[in-house]
């Protein structure tokens, strides 16, 4: 019977992961010959950018036979700029390989994709390449590993600078050691008996790798191809695999990416339960969609199937369907990731704004974190982007698949903001709804919390849960100064509806309109992205570097010797200071160091800002313009509304009043004076 994994490769920039890639699939016999980077002839770089620059942009997917295994392998970017295509990838893999150049040895983008598979737990075998080139060092890499990804791995064998071969190794004792940390069996067994049986020591190796806690290393070169057998074999013994199930009519599938491709779309799916036969329904929300074709990977090609099953990657053609998206009639759960920062909101340009307007429209379907956005007033369009060659990529890709000459007319950090005080907003549509908001400030990296303080009773739940999506999904994202807010809780303390007369749309205006008049009391500040940034450079350029990464009085520097001719620095400084951080470097240092840097959390700006966030509606602010943009009238608005001070009325008033006014979920509120600022509950 045949099994089903699927597996990435993660590497630094040019550590050799497509060279891997491209040799696993002439060994299965998928090529016939191994394409070179340098010549713009690998199967996984199609693009013509990625021919042209080396690198790699989007994943790529394609398959091979490993013993009774079909590997479904997805081979990602290694810059952190496209680190949106490393997220949906790592989300339906079974496990990886993350490639050490044995040369750079560990790199700062090494340590943030090591972080994301530790993050999702993912089994992961580690393969040094380069190891034929000068200055490449096995141990010195392998300290490196130690170092910074942890001790509990195994080096399995060793690349012979003589031969040029592999020489194996006996690792029993070192595999004892490690898995004597996780399994009480092995270490009980040894005490007991003085050995343990080499195949309950594989059985362990194998189960402690599956649920990442040992993570085996192999080494090579995949330029001469030396190696490879061997990690392909170490990897059809360790990876995990989905073996077809008997029929079951609960099917669930997870939309991981989709793609435009002459203007037809393709929705690539990992099937997580059942399986799923060509032109049947399936359930996608309320909706009911039928399968006209599916298509799956076999080797470097798209071929039609009949059906796809559990652990199965295929491709939907002919239907868009969201990324991050499930399908089907039986609910489960994708873990999510926090992986993905966008740093920078830049806007675009083009003579030819309505073509512009298609070619990011499908850009941002096929990557959601663009944030897509368009000013009517200045017919400006802006995205957001981790980092500048992401910019001049999308700016490629514009003239390429759309055939759109476009520039970068501005970029700007991504701030957020963060009330200041506590602020209260009432506001009505009609007599019969209205509810009153409160805003209010919390620690620093706490996010963005809501909470209702008010009964159902008065406010029905329907209606409550309506103004928690409209102000956390909507307007929470476009704050008093155009940027998200953060560190704030934000409640519902009061309101009213009508069986009778109350309807959504009241509610759709009254809402936001009472969150922005919070927003105004409470008064907002901007925050600025921290960032963690790790550097590594030539020793005797450690005093210019040192220098350079501290002249932000808010920066804080570490540094370490990597080994006797490199130096790994370690800081943390906000962006305002970083993000031009190594174009400084580079004139002090030539080129000669690797830098990588990602978002931690926030911190007060010291700037002035000028603000040309782009919102994608009439903002709530603007209350009059707002109404008529939500089909709403001024007449029945605020009707009869009471809004002083913005404080509800039952907060605000001392006097005698019906049982529903001195409600807050369920519970009488004990009155003190006038003017009381807070609800206090029994």
């Amino acid at each position: 019977m045949t099994k089903l994994g699927t597996l990435g490769i993660f590497a630094h920039a040019n550590a050799g992961k497509t060279t891997v890639t491209e040799n696993f699939l002439y060994q299965a016999s998928v090529i016939d010959s191994i394409g070179r980077v340098d010549n713009g002839n690998t199967v996984t770089d199609s693009l013509g950018v990625e021919r042209e620059r080396g690198i790699t942009v989007q994943a790529s997917y394609v398959t091979f036979k490993l013993g009774d295994k079909i590997v479904q392998l997805l081979d990602t970017p290694g810059h952190i700029d496209f680190s949106a295509e490393v997220e949906r990838a790592v989300s339906v893999l079974d496990c990886a390989i993350l490639v050490i150049s044995g040369v750079d040895g560990v790199q700062p983008q090494t340590l943030a994709i090591w972080k994301l598979l530790k993050e999702k737990n993912l089994p992961t075998i580690i393969f040094i390449n380069k190891l034929d080139r000068k200055g490449a060092s096995i141990s010195r890499t392998m300290d490196d590993i130690f170092r910074y990804l942890g001790k509990d791995v195994i080096l399995v064998n060793r690349y012979n600078e003589n031969t040029k071969k592999i020489d194996n190794i006996d690792i029993k004792n070192d595999l004892l050691d490690v898995l004597s940390r996780f399994d009480d069996d092995i270490i009980n067994n040894f005490l007991s008996n003085n050995k343990v049986e080499q195949k309950d020591l594989q059985s362990s190796f194998i189960k402690n790798f599956r649920t990442g806690d040992v993570t085996p290393v192999t080494t090579g070169s995949a330029l001469t191809s030396c190696g490879i057998k061997e990690l392909m074999a170490l990897l059809n013994l360790l990876m995990p695999s989905h073996s077809q199930q008997k029929e079951d009519d609960k099917f669930a599938g997870y939309i991981f990416s989709v793609k435009n491709i002459n203007n037809m779309w393709y929705s690539y799916v990992k099937v997580i339960k059942g399986e799923i036969n060509k032109k049947q329904i399936i359930k996608l929300g309320d909706e009911n969609i039928k399968l006209s074709r599916i298509l799956v990977q076999d080797g470097t090609k798209q071929v039609v199937t009949d059906k796809i099953v559990e652990g199965q990657l295929a491709i939907l053609p002919g239907i868009y369907i969201p990324i991050g998206t499930m399908i089907g009639n039986y609910k489960c759960e994708i873990p999510k990731l926090n992986y993905v920062h966008p740093l920078y909101n830049v806007v675009l340009k083009s003579e030819d704004s309505e073509e512009l307007a298609k070619g990011l429209g499908i850009l941002n379907m096929e990557d959601p974190y663009l944030n897509l956005k368009y000013d009517k007033i200045t017919n400006e369009f802006s995205i957001d982007i981790i980092g500048d060659l992401q910019g001049e990529i999308i700016i490629r890709l514009l003239r390429d698949r759309f055939n759109v000459n476009a520039q970068i007319e501005s970029s700007s950090i991504i701030y957020k903001e963060t009330p200041i005080d506590v602020g209260y907003g009432k506001s009505g549509y009609k007599r019969c709804s209205n509810v009153a908001i409160k805003v209010m400030p919390l620690e620093r990296g706490s996010g963005l919390v809501f909470k209702s303080e008010f009964s159902t009773d008065f406010l029905f739940a329907k209606y409550q849960k309506l103004i928690e999506n409209k102000l956390m999904n909507v307007y929470s994202k476009y704050a008093l100064k155009g940027w998200e807010l953060t560190d704030a809780q934000i409640s519902i303390v009061d309101g009213k509806c009508d069986n009778a007369g109350s309807e959504s749309m009241h509610y759709n205006i009254a809402a936001p309109i009472a969150f922005f008049r919070a927003l105004k009391e409470a008064k907002t500040k901007l925050l600025e992205p921290q960032m963690e940034f790790d550097l590594v450079c030539e020793k005797n350029a450690l005093g210019e570097a040192m220098l350079e990464c501290t002249k932000n009085p808010r920066s804080s520097v570490a540094f370490e010797y990597k080994n006797n001719d490199m130096v790994y620095i370690h800081g943390i400084a906000p962006l305002s200071f970083t993000r031009d951080l190594p174009k400084r470097l580079n004139k002090l240092l030539a080129g000669k160091f690797s830098f990588v840097q990602q978002e931690i959390g926030y911190i007060d700006t010291q700037d002035e800002i000028e603000s040309r966030r782009i919102t994608p509606y009439v903002s709530p602010a603007n209350e009059k313009a707002f109404v008529f943009a939500q089909g709403g009238s001024l007449l029945p608005f605020d009707k009869d509304l009471d809004k002083k001070g913005g404080k509800p009325e039952h907060i605000r008033r001392n006097k005698s009043c019906n049982k529903q006014e001195y409600k807050s979920n369920g519970k009488p509120i004990i009155k003190k004076n006038d003017d009381i600022e807070e609800d206090r509950t029994l």
